[in-house]
């Protein structure tokens, strides 16, 4: 039910040499027979390649303030955008080390001891680090619902969940 409000977007279709089908993001170089563009989402009322505002443009502000008590909060979620985009730029192959220090940062997350004021910003980072690691995790496994899910659905959900939470909570 979600893709029916995805954003449109296409991947290239290449028929190498020797027969294999090959789906990918990037060109497909010389080395194939044949090469197609395929449309994989296409969102309701928006023209096909044309880009809306997002679940692709949201993107965590490490600008971000709160009150004092937020500090560790904060320190943790600027350390996770900064795992979570080196995860994301990394060859699968080359996935075990980012995918360490994410499950380390889950774990501090999930130990983490904030004042009541802050349980919903800490719950929604939480969840934010966890589902980004399963997603990740997931696409090492070539698993890949998983991580479309996240992109489409929990991370642009998530990230302002937490922004709003740390920014708008009132601790005495």
């Amino acid at each position: 039910m979600f893709l029916a409000a995805a954003p449109s977007w296409a991947v290239n279709k290449c028929t190498l040499a020797d027969g294999r089908v090959v789906y990918q993001d990037a060109s497909c170089g010389n080395e194939v027979k044949s090469t197609e563009a395929v449309k994989t989402w296409v969102s309701n009322g928006i023209e096909p390649g044309a880009r809306s505002r997002s679940s692709r443009d949201v993107a965590p502000n490490l600008k971000l303030a709160g009150p004092a008590q937020a500090k560790g909060l904060l320190d943790l979620y600027r350390r996770w955008a900064d795992a979570d985009r080196l995860a994301r730029t990394t060859g699968r192959i080359a996935l075990a080390g980012p995918v360490a220090n994410l499950q380390s940062l889950q774990r501090e997350a999930e130990a983490v001891v904030v004042p009541e004021c802050l349980f919903p910003a800490s719950k929604a980072l939480t969840t934010l680090i966890t589902k980004s690691t399963e997603a990740i995790i997931e696409f090492m496994g070539k698993q890949e619902i998983k991580n479309m899910v996240y992109e489409i659905v929990d991370k642009p959900k998530l990230i302002p969940e937490f922004e709003n939470a740390v920014s708008t909570a009132r601790c005495g």
